[in-house]
């Protein structure tokens, strides 16, 4: 089988490294931002970085079949340093489908950029959203599926990230999906002040 080309990226779509703030609010015509993440934005920038967030009656194509929003991530310099695309699945959705929409963006990310790195894939991350109980592998609880592909020198990367958590009598059923492309190491807010990619998925 003919291998993917191995190509760079400076971000995802209009979406560039490095772009400011300022830039990013209009960079893509079909996306309207949520009033809560600018005024965060406004507020917090300059002390840990922010996340702008689409409203979900934003317009961007699928990704693979799967309608996935670009969330913009900014460090405290107002450059933006990652996107990460995303989307949830909330009411009556099962671990089975949870799944074949994890493989339906994993199959597209292997065409795009070849395999993904050696040891990522189908590791498991335990995370336990508001405390709910963690059960890996079945479906009432969290199963996470983590791939990483075409990490560069400067650490820039394509970041696979699923996750699913059954309902209980006061919740539904959620599957998180998404795809970050991290920017170089050098625009990355501290360890600390990173927003982890399942932060209020639930």
């Amino acid at each position: 089988m003919p291998q993917p080309e191995r190509k760079s990226f400076d971000g995802w779509g209009p979406f560039t490294f490095g772009m400011d703030f300022d830039d990013a609010l209009t960079a893509y015509p079909g996306i309207t931002w949520t009033a809560e993440s600018l005024r965060r934005c406004r507020v917090e920038m300059s002390l840990k970085g922010c996340a702008l967030s689409p409203r979900q009656d934003s317009h961007v194509p699928p990704t693979a079949g799967v309608a996935l929003l670009p969330e913009v991530i900014f460090n405290q310099q107002r450059n933006l340093s990652a996107i990460r695309l995303r989307k949830f699945l909330r009411g009556d959705v099962s671990p089975a489908h949870c799944r074949r929409a994890h493989d339906q963006l994993l199959q597209y990310l292997r065409e795009t950029w070849g395999p993904p790195v050696p040891n990522s894939s189908n590791k498991q991350e335990r995370s336990t959203p508001k405390n709910r109980e963690l059960l890996p592998g079945t479906g009432e609880g969290a199963v996470i599926g983590k791939e990483t592909f075409h990490v560069q020198p400067d650490r820039r990367q394509i970041v696979l990230l699923s996750g699913y958590i059954g309902a209980t009598a006061s919740a539904p059923a959620v599957c998180h999906l998404s795809i970050d492309y991290r920017g170089p190491e050098s625009l990355q807010p501290p360890p600390e002040e990173r927003p982890h990619p399942l932060k209020n998925w639930y």
